[in-house]
């Protein structure tokens, strides 16, 4: 990358890169601008963009993740450095990079994983690498399939198995992954056809707006009727096919709330981590638009914690409004409906500015309800608040933020089922393990 000129600015460097929008040296260029000016997610796009054109993927991904990790984007610095891995699968300094990033971020396990790697790449030149070598890089191997990363699975795949060309293991392992990567891409290309939705400023602004105003924004019409339905078959089939709770090879897990013996919710099922078992949904968990709304309403960065897919069977019982355990600080959920959804079948509910009521809020915790054990209304104390409970019908592909800080519930089903996609954004990156036991 070339050193910037400290006079340039955003202005002049649209300008150049409309003239050349091929130059991936003017992308990184606008990319080290952005980072100066703390617009992280901004440099991030920026940084990706010229890697489309780079002739040297490995070495300008190393570059700009190391810039994204100075600038504390931890998150967004290993995505790029798993960028270079895909690039050059048997460079052991990207390996370490990663790890040292992971480790920052809490992923010990994955770093000590790649840590092995690095160290058996530097010793390769050795006739027999010891067993516990070759199975860091399947562990590797497994957890890059799990995030989706299929092409950079496959890759490690390979190198394992230049290591011990024999095992029948390690040849059914990337039989799976070519499949995999095939149906993957398959699918995000639907994916990319279905969800197609962009935001203008103004849009933007005024989705925020009514945020910020109500504690909640409805987004009609995010994702497609088609999609929705496709994921919603899919999805249903597995859930009203397996009877018990299952932790799935890839890492996500089913739970049945009946099997629980709990009357509220029993009729509810939820697949935890969906993204683990159908990857092509890290497209959605991840999704630009949406961070930037959350992030924005918060104030500072917000990161997806946990995205499941939930099932709701008719149940005469739901929870009533509450507020959720975080509620005193920042945290938002989204919900995507993937199916019309009206009084009859379980909307989400909310009572309109009560995210704006501290009072309302901090009762539940320092008042008669222990902190997190307790954070649901009785009906008496909503009923002040009648005139503003908003039940939130809307067809299928409507997208739901709301600040769970406020009041809200899911109403009963009266009628047939419900499917929606759920998940939390709160200000620490990492995935959350919600009901694992």
């Amino acid at each position: 990358m070339n050193s910037i000129d400290k006079n340039f600015d955003f202005t002049s460097i649209a300008v150049k890169i409309k003239e050349s929008p091929c130059s991936s040296d003017l992308y990184f260029q606008l990319g080290r601008i952005l980072l100066k000016h703390n617009k992280t997610q901004q440099a991030f796009q920026s940084f990706n963009k010229g890697l489309e054109y780079s002739r040297n993927c490995k070495d300008g991904s190393l570059e700009c993740a190391g810039l994204m990790a100075e600038a504390g984007a931890l998150v967004e610095s290993s995505e790029l450095y798993r960028n270079a891995l895909a690039c050059s699968p048997s460079d052991s300094q990207a390996y370490r990079r990663l790890g040292e990033v992971l480790q920052a971020l809490g992923e010990s396990g994955e770093a000590a994983a790649l840590e092995a790697i690095a160290q058996s790449i530097e010793q390769s030149h050795q006739p027999i690498l010891a067993a516990h070598q070759l199975e860091t890089y399947i562990t590797l191997c497994d957890s890059l399939a799990r995030q989706g990363r299929f092409d950079c699975a496959l890759k490690i795949g390979k190198l394992a198995l230049n290591i011990a060309p024999e095992s029948i293991e390690i040849r059914s392992r990337l039989e799976k992954l070519k499949s995999q990567s095939i149906s993957s891409k398959d699918i995000s290309r639907e994916l990319k056809l279905s969800t197609s939705y962009q935001l203008t400023e103004t849009e933007c602004n005024e989705y925020l707006q009514s945020f910020h105003q109500d504690g909640f924004v409805l987004i009609p019409n995010y994702y497609s009727r088609e999609y929705c339905q496709y994921l919603r078959q899919k999805l249903e089939k597995i859930v009203t096919t397996t009877h018990t709770n299952v932790n799935f090879l890839e890492g996500a897990y089913l739970r049945h709330q009946k099997l629980r013996r709990v009357s509220a919710d029993a009729g509810v099922s939820r697949i935890y981590h969906l993204e683990r078992l159908l990857p092509e949904l890290e497209a959605h968990k991840f999704d630009p638009i949406v961070a930037r709304l959350v992030s924005s309403y918060s104030g500072r960065p917000m990161y997806s914690k946990n995205l499941w897919y939930q099932y709701n069977q008719v149940s005469k019982e739901t929870r009533y409004f509450h507020v959720d355990m975080f509620a005193l600080r920042s945290q938002i959920k989204s919900i995507l409906y993937l199916q019309d959804t009206g009084l009859e079948n379980g909307p989400f509910c909310y009572i309109q500015g009560s995210h704006r009521n501290t009072d309302l809020i901090r009762s539940k915790f320092y008042s008669t309800n222990p902190p997190g054990q307790n954070s649901g209304y009785t009906p008496e104390e909503v009923e002040p608040f009648a005139d503003a409970i908003i039940p939130v019908e809307a067809k299928a592909g409507s997208l739901i933020l709301a600040d769970v800080g406020g009041a809200h519930r899911g109403l009963p089903q009266k009628l047939g089922s419900r499917s929606i996609l759920m998940q939390y954004f709160m200000d620490t990156p990492g995935d959350i393990e919600d009901e694992k036991e």
